[in-house]
């Protein structure tokens, strides 16, 4: 399964090799160095500017300061910005069309690079905007450059903790690294990541450290790329890539075999359905389960960090204004997510909930299956055909003692979402139940 794409920048995306070996030459040859081309593309390419000059003044018998790096690498950079602001970043053919197809797709992006931050930057802005590349890694972000893995492994780190957070961490077999050069190979293939080599710089023979190789990202489609991963599997064993600190993945619901699924606890108003949640996740916290509770914000009528039933039973909870902010406060190590009053979420409710179950989520949603007028009621009814469990709960008819079902409303207008209490709703049975008429359709009505 592809999950996540990171790419090398210079060589891979963006055409400009050629541009820095030339600004090398410039900067180096006003030390008294000359670099030859073959001694470049041979030893030097791949490197970060700092690790690449301190490494070239080395090789010429020089003992380099690190102040004498610094001001060589900024000398370079400066260089490198007047040419970009005057000439624009050019792109590898096939570039723009594989970011895009993997933004549809809705697949993780990030880049590790050896350049510094505004020179990726910059090149991120003109393939779409940052807001696209979920983990940028560059120079100026690592103790030490490629073939050293830690720039890969930082970005992973970032693909897991970043929102929107990934509801399991990434494996290894779902991360692909697309470099141009054996030293970038060599940093992704020891962070343990699938690698593809594209022979935009080297020939492909000096890629053979790649688990594939190609002649340019023409010919890279996000099916090739699942096919790699998916033969992949074979020769290396799924794995959990190390998160950053403070976030532990439970072996419960990261485990591919866990069991999760979605409880649907359904029906109307005073009917218990809260005192049913809360009892859930009671004896969830007995077994020592992690939870998360989570209410919707236009809830109003209790305290927004509780919970609360109408026996006066309280839980911890966190009011979210939908979705999407709901997904971003998730906390690895969650078993058991929570979900009271979800006819008022979003429909992106019922993708979140299904993802949390199958990354082994035990996922309990409670909720007003109809509205005032025995309508469906936001959310509600996919969620009641995608759940494992569907439990209905009935009040009593305040008419005639009845099971009741329906939530009568008595007061208030015509809108579908008016929170209120006993004040505003009565618990009707089908034979007692009326539809709500608003007291300006009703004068209307009496008046023709």
């Amino acid at each position: 399964m592809l999950r996540a794409i990171l790419f090398d920048l210079n060589g891979v995306l963006v055409d400009d090799e050629p541009i820095h070996l030339e600004l090398l030459w410039r900067v180096l040859s006003e030390e008294g160095i000359e670099l030859a081309t073959d001694d470049y593309y041979a030893n030097y390419l791949g490197l970060d500017d700092r690790s690449c000059l301190r490494a070239i003044l080395e090789a010429a018998g020089r003992s380099p300061t690190r102040e004498q790096v610094t001001d060589l690498v900024a000398r370079k950079a400066a260089l490198y910005r007047m040419r970009i602001r005057d000439g624009g970043v050019r792109f590898f053919s096939g570039a723009r069309e594989l970011v895009e197809a993997a933004i549809a797709d809705r697949v993780m992006l990030g880049i590790v690079s050896g350049a510094l931050r505004d020179e990726v930057e910059w090149a991120v802005v003109e393939l779409g905007g940052r807001r696209h590349f979920k983990a940028l890694v560059t120079a100026d972000d690592v103790d030490a450059g490629k073939p050293d893995p830690q720039g890969y492994r930082r970005a992973l780190e970032l693909l897991n903790v970043l929102p929107r957070r990934p509801l399991r961490p990434l494996g290894a077999n779902e991360v692909l690294a697309i470099e141009d050069s054996p030293v970038g190979l060599r940093a992704a293939a020891a962070a343990g990541l699938a690698t593809l080599g594209v022979a935009h710089t080297y020939p492909a023979e000096s890629l053979s450290g790649a688990d594939q190789v190609v002649g340019s990202l023409r010919e890279v489609t996000l099916p090739r790329i699942r096919a790699l991963l998916a033969g992949r599997v074979g020769k290396a064993p799924r794995r959990a890539i190390r998160s950053a600190p403070g976030w532990v993945p439970s072996g419960d619901i990261m485990n591919e075999r866990s069991t999760g699924h979605v409880e649907v606890i359904a029906g109307g108003m005073f009917s218990g359905k809260s005192e049913e949640l809360v009892r859930r996740l009671r004896r969830a916290l007995i077994a020592r389960q992690r939870i998360q509770v989570f209410k919707p914000r236009a809830d109003t009528r209790d305290a927004p960090e509780r919970l609360v039933t109408r026996d006066k039973r309280e839980l911890d909870a966190e009011a979210v204004r939908d979705s999407r902010e709901m997904r971003d406060k998730l906390h690895w190590g969650t078993q058991v997510v929570a979900i009271d009053e979800a006819q008022f979420f979003d429909e992106g409710l019922v993708e979140l909930v299904n993802e949390l179950a199958d990354a082994g989520v035990r996922v309990i949603v409670a909720g007003l299956d109809q509205d005032y007028l025995r309508k469906p009621f936001g959310p509600m009814p996919q969620l009641l055909a995608t759940a494992e469990y569907v439990d209905k709960t009935h009040a009593i008819c305040v008419r005639c003692g009845a099971p009741a079902h329906y939530s009568q409303r008595i007061a208030g207008g015509g809108e579908q979402v008016q929170v209120g209490d006993a004040d505003s709703y009565e618990a009707r049975c089908r034979h007692c139940f009326t539809p709500f008429v608003p007291p300006e359709e009703d004068n209307s009505q009496k008046a023709t």
